[in-house]
Formats: C-alpha cells, structure tokens, sequence
C-alpha cells in the first residue's frame, strides 16, 4: 500500500460530521497547523465552519488558499487569460519552436545544480510563462497560473529525485541479494 500524506475529503467530512455536526459552525474553528494542500479546511469550510491554518510549503500553501477561493474566481475571465496566454505563447514560440525574442523575466542567480534543472529551450518558455503570469492583473487568475505552472515544472524538467545516480536499480538489486555476512 502506497504512503498518503494527508487524509482524504471522505475522511475528514466524517468526523466533521460525527464530531462537530450538532455545534452551532458560528462557534467552531478549525485549525489545521499542517494544512497541506487544504483538504481539512476546504471540507471545514463546505460545512460552514470558520478555518484557519498553517503551512510551510509555499506551493500546498499557495493550492490550499486557491481551493478556498474557488468560488469567487471570475469563470470569463479565467477563460479570457487561458485564451490569451495560448496567443501569447504561440507569438512567442511559434510551432513550439525556437523563441522570437528574450524574456523579460530571467532566472534566479545561483539557478543551477549537477545538472540544469531546465533545457534551454524549455526555460525560455517557462520565462515566457512568468513574463505574462507577471501581466496579469487579478490576484487570483495570476496565481492560479502560478500554481498550473508549479504543478508542471517538474515533469517539464531534468530534476531527478535520486542526488547520486538517475538509475539506482542496480544497487537496490545487489543489495537485496546480496547476504547480510558478504556485505
């Protein structure tokens, strides 16, 4: 069985439901202080319960805060900005191809490691994307932005979770063969 961090929306409108359901929700405040990506106080809130909670991660922190804001994110313009960053794009980078100009935005300093995080094709248009994230005027359609941005970079990238090698199946199988007294 797979880890899960966190607890499933199922989970947590059960106790909600079994623990709080005949308290006047005026009364009770729900604090989660590892909010994640806000499971807890977004099933707080659909029950009327006042929430608050706290997270270090700035990416959970930033889809949690997202998720309580859905209700009142404007549907048009969302789909006006969608529209418009596909024009903005393929002006940029035509055919997916070489770019026509230089981003405005440019990597952080010191933006490396063993190996590029980005190809250079691919940071130029990830440095597009910032360049017209950056133009956007309402707070909440640019961070939703920011946050379809984050949740792609990875599987946009060269970053392996493995530091020493991209391939560690080698080792794993050597050790586990391997007996404990050869070892």
């Amino acid at each position: 069985m797979p880890w899960i961090a966190g607890f499933s929306a199922e989970f947590v409108d059960d106790c909600l439901c079994r623990h709080l359901g005949r308290i006047r929700r005026k009364e009770i405040w729900i604090l989660d202080p590892f909010a994640g990506v806000g499971t807890t106080l977004v099933q707080g809130f659909l029950h009327r319960y006042n929430v608050v909670g706290f997270e270090i991660n700035p990416y959970a922190a930033l889809a949690s805060r997202l998720k309580l804001k859905a209700r009142g994110i404007p549907i048009d313009g969302l789909t006006d900005h969608i529209v418009a960053f596909e024009a903005f794009m393929n002006k940029q980078c035509p055919d997916g191809g070489r770019s026509l100009g230089e981003p405005m935005s440019k990597a952080p300093d010191g933006f490396s490691g063993r190996t590029e995080f980005f190809s250079p094709k691919v940071q130029t248009k990830v440095l597009f994307a910032l360049d017209f994230i950056g133009s956007i005027d309402n707070p909440v359609i640019r961070d939703l932005f920011r946050l379809a941005l984050g949740s792609v970079m990875v599987s946009m990238s060269n970053y392996s979770y493995e530091p020493a090698s991209p391939d560690v199946s080698p080792l794993v199988n050597l050790l586990s063969t391997t007996p404990l007294s050869h070892m």
